[in-house]
């Protein structure tokens, strides 16, 4: 069964979302593409975009963001204020991975950023898919610091593939 991680129209942020991973599972989907940022905080959460409330349609509920403001430079509370039309929220990998744990599903995780090569990212990210049962697996493009992100991630026993892109 292909991953699952195309935007359907009709499930335009579902890739990245609890609802992916039961939408996923509930269509025989044995993988999951879960999108890796980084925030100013260095939380690591799950979804595709850089700049979530330029490419996303996010908007920030409360306090008002500019929205060419990318994820590093927002903090965690910043970003549990940014809420799509119909309800979708960012998560951080630690709620994804226990989701994919309870599904069956593999995580395949996809770092989006340079920042993903530091060691203490997958010391983190491994403990806490060894504690809730997750299997997973990365890939990154070689354009967005593949080669160095991967090898951190396979320092740390992760089935790491570096793509062309």
């Amino acid at each position: 069964m292909p991953i699952f991680h195309l935007k359907f129209p009709h499930m335009k942020h579902e890739e990245n979302s609890i609802r992916g991973a039961v939408y996923a599972d509930e269509h025989g989907f044995t993988k999951i593409d879960l999108d890796l940022q980084m925030t100013k905080d260095r939380v690591i959460v799950v979804t595709h975009w850089r700049r979530p409330m330029r490419r996303d349609g996010f908007a920030s509920i409360g306090r008002r963001l500019d929205p060419d403001t990318p994820i590093g430079q927002l903090t965690w509370a910043q970003v549990q204020m940014l809420r799509t039309h119909d309800g979708y929220r960012i998560r951080r990998v630690e709620k994804m991975l226990k989701v994919c744990a309870r599904r069956g599903l593999i995580a395949l995780l996809e770092p989006k950023t340079k920042r993903f090569a530091a060691d203490w990212v997958w010391e983190h990210i491994t403990s806490v898919a060894e504690d809730v049962g997750a299997h997973i697996e990365a890939r990154a493009l070689r354009s967005h610091g593949g080669e160095e992100t991967m090898d951190a991630a396979r320092r740390h026993n992760v089935k790491a593939t570096v793509m062309n892109g």
